[in-house]
């Protein structure tokens, strides 16, 4: 699955990303290996005015990369991603 962003807002006027939850948004990462939950949920939470960005993976993997290069406030995992335990993501 291709990397998804849906919503994004700068944090700065130069546009670099100070890591901090600002008044203009919060940062998502939704991780489910189901199309069709990982479509709705974006759809739903990118419609919320404080949330700046929506990024969705649907592999452990991704979700790692994910991770790392967009840091996420929040990330909403499913309990069991293929054969393996959301829980230990």
């Amino acid at each position: 699955m291709e990397e998804q962003t849906v919503k994004t807002v700068d944090d700065t006027p130069d546009g670099s990303d100070t890591g901090q939850l600002t008044r203009r948004g919060l940062r998502l990462l939704v991780v489910d290996d189901h199309e069709l939950i990982l479509w709705g949920t974006r759809v739903l939470l990118c419609r919320l005015s404080w949330v700046q960005r929506c990024v969705q993976a649907s592999t452990s993997e991704q979700a790692l990369e994910y991770a790392g290069r967009y840091r996420p406030h929040v990330a909403i995992v499913d309990l069991m991603i293929g054969s393996q335990s959301g829980l230990e993501l």
